[in-house]
């Protein structure tokens, strides 16, 4: 009997023994010295990332810079646009929206060219949400809501006009107030107008088109 309890104890202590090998493994100075190198690379790779992001952060221009440098090139609409296509890759739209805001309300000049500015910002927001109510969303009402406006042309230039009866149904819906349903059919006009390449007339035929409020449409047409 005092062997077995001899053998049990023997037993116990080296699964004791293995059970330790496994849950804390012999460091030796081979495996510290791997594991230190392993710690060292993903720090390294991961120091990496970030300064990498942050260098890619920085090659984006403030928004009053490239607003400025865009009014130094001939075709201002098209840097704008280019511009806020990589500033709204790191920022949102209405943080774009409310620094334009502040800027504006600094330089006369800019105030005076705001609504198009925000065209800008509303083509971009549509590219980079890929659908006019999510543009609305992020939208407001600033520079005279030329953010939905811009929105709205996006969608024309990507789909055209063939369905406009039908598109209206998606771009403009019944459930939207007043104020909200103006904007966009007024957009539609300024999408219109565009889409014809200026062509009064063409874009005046295609705002009868709709079945109701062709008059918002109109005034999008004519501003």
């Amino acid at each position: 009997m005092k062997r077995f309890w001899v053998h049990a104890l023997i037993i116990a202590v080296l699964a004791a023994l293995v059970g330790s090998f496994f849950i804390y493994p012999v460091k030796t100075p081979q495996s510290v010295e791997s594991i230190v190198r392993l710690e060292k690379t993903v720090s390294e790779i991961k120091n990496g990332a970030d300064a990498e992001k942050k260098s890619e952060n920085k090659n984006i221009k403030s928004l009053e810079s490239g607003v400025n440098d865009c009014y130094k090139t001939k075709d201002v609409a098209g840097c704008m646009d280019l511009f806020f296509r990589d500033y709204l890759a790191v920022n949102t739209t209405k943080k774009a929206l409310s620094e334009l805001d502040a800027f504006q309300s600094r330089e006369s000049r800019i105030k005076l060219a705001c609504h198009d500015i925000v065209h800008s910002i509303g083509r971009e927001t549509f590219q980079k949400t890929g659908a006019v109510s999510t543009a609305f969303n992020e939208c407001d009402q600033t520079c005279h809501s030329g953010c939905y406006h811009g929105a709205t042309e996006a969608f024309f230039k990507e789909h055209g006009t063939a369905d406009l009866a039908e598109n209206l149904k998606t771009l403009c819906s019944s459930d939207l107030n007043a104020f909200f349903s103006h904007q966009c059919i007024h957009g539609i006009g300024h999408g219109l107008m565009a889409w014809t390449s200026y062509e009064l007339f063409e874009a005046l035929e295609s705002c009868n088109v709709l079945s109701a409020r062709q008059d918002s449409c109109w005034t999008g047409v004519f501003m």
